[in-house]
């Protein structure tokens, strides 16, 4: 449990300074995308929306609103970075 934490911990650090460095570059994913929760984001997500697919693997990765699954996270962040989606591929390196 503690190791779940701490890998949650540390994805959320890496998220927050990746961010940072989107922003600066002006990204215009970062501005348009606003999901908060999976029943928002899921159905865009389904039909290709490259913001919807990083928040559904946003959620995945650190388990907010269902269960953490690192596999399902890449799987959704592959997705939006094939579509160009900044952060996505930031998440993957």
């Amino acid at each position: 449990m503690v190791m779940r934490y701490q890998m949650a911990g540390l994805f959320f650090a890496s998220f927050v300074m990746l961010t940072s460095q989107a922003m600066a570059q002006n990204s215009h994913d970062w501005r348009n995308c606003h999901r908060l929760d999976m029943q928002s984001a899921e159905p865009g997500a389904a039909r290709g929306d490259a913001c919807d697919q990083f928040w559904v693997g946003y959620m995945y990765a650190t388990g907010t609103g269902l269960h953490q699954d690192f596999t399902e996270a890449v799987r959704w962040f592959r997705l939006a970075a094939e579509q160009g989606h900044h952060l996505a591929g930031i998440m993957l390196e």
